[in-house]
């Protein structure tokens, strides 16, 4: 729909209640649709560190987060 700060707005306040990745790859794809790629970098990142230290439980739980960052990075890299 192309309301992306209304999506971003959203997303950051639902971060600090939700225990999840959820919300930072939902603001990371807001910030790769409004070119803030790099930005976006920084979370996928994030997200990737978080994931590697993470309990076994967690990492099955949040597993699509990490993957879904882990191709975005590669994309972000191939593409410059």
């Amino acid at each position: 729909m192309g309301r992306y700060a209304e999506a971003e707005a959203a997303y950051q306040n639902v971060r600090e209640k939700f225990i999840g990745e959820a919300p930072h790859a939902g603001i990371a794809l807001t910030c790769e649709k409004t070119g803030r790629a790099t930005e976006a970098a920084a979370i996928w990142k994030e997200i990737r560190v978080k994931f590697r230290r993470a309990s076994p439980a967690w990492r099955k739980t949040e597993r699509k987060w990490y993957k879904l960052a882990t191709a975005k990075l590669k994309a972000q890299s191939s593409g410059k």
